[in-house]
């Protein structure tokens, strides 16, 4: 960069502001064995990025453009390969916004300006996904909380006795609203905040007014933080209950099945005699 030498330079660096953006990420396709581009804003992709870190560099040698790693080996993505695929197409869904126009479920947009450990600032990028990434061994998979199907079920012979317990989120003590903090894009990539309410705001007038505080990492589109703050208030309405239990030593391959991310059904029975709210 050139800058005409003025009064104002003198005896300093002037302050400087721009724009940073990335097109693309390298990322090694298990299924056809090569290297193909992914788009650099999805979350998952980032987050593969961030671990693998493959850079397409030119030899001055021998002029050719060679692939080289400084993060992951490639291998270590391959087991779990088809998780980060459908990780990554689900964030690259279209979902329709209030205006009724069509977008990306999730887009990452940061920059990374602290020390972190890499799958540390991974699993950020990820998170943005709504996704986590999981270590089975040597290898990475990832899992996302979206819309699954059962793995499988422990019932009462596949539990250990007097190893359930449970407990209820009082009313009280849940989010009615909550204040939503990004940078927008839209404005200058500044601290913005807006405020929602939960849908059922206006009806439970008898209940305590919690405001939970959410400040978004990698969100840059208000349409996208409007969604996490709605995604935020349905959990807070809906997840009643948070249960532990221990498997029976008979079943440890199934509960060694149990991963994080999975769907599992728990059937426990509750005698009656009381009522539980």
């Amino acid at each position: 960069m050139r800058v005409k030498a003025t009064s104002q330079l003198n005896g300093g660096v002037p302050n400087l502001t721009w724009t940073q953006t990335r097109r693309n990420v390298w990322v090694y396709d298990q299924t056809a064995k090569t290297y193909v581009q992914k788009a650099a804003d999805n979350p998952i992709w980032a987050a593969y990025d961030i671990l693998h870190q493959c850079r397409r560099l030119k030899n001055v040698n021998t002029g050719a453009y060679e692939f080289v790693v400084e993060g992951t080996p490639k291998e270590r993505f391959a087991s779990y390969w088809q998780e980060w695929v459908d990780a990554a197409a689900y964030a690259d869904e279209l979902v329709t916004t209030n205006d009724g126009s069509h977008e990306k479920r999730f887009q990452f947009d940061a920059i990374f300006d602290t020390s972190m450990k890499r799958l540390e600032a991974a699993n950020k990028a990820a998170n943005v996904g709504h996704a986590v990434i999981i270590q089975h061994g040597t290898q990475f998979g990832i899992a996302v909380d979206k819309p699954g199907v059962m793995r499988q079920i422990f019932g009462e012979g596949r539990t250990l006795m007097s190893s359930f317990n449970g407990s209820f989120s009082s009313l009280d003590d849940r989010a009615r609203s909550v204040e939503i903090t990004y940078n927008d894009k839209d404005n200058d990539y500044k601290n913005t905040e807006f405020f929602i309410r939960s849908a059922r705001y206006a009806q439970d007038v008898e209940l305590q007014d919690n405001t939970a505080q959410l400040t978004l990492f990698g969100v840059s589109r208000r349409s996208q933080a409007y969604r996490e703050g709605m995604y935020l208030l349905a959990t807070n309405e809906r997840q009643l209950e948070t249960v532990t239990f221990s498997a029976d030593g008979k079943n440890e391959d199934a509960a060694v099945a149990a991963c994080g991310g999975s769907m599992e059904l728990l059937l426990e029975i509750i005698p009656e005699g009381g009522s539980i709210e």
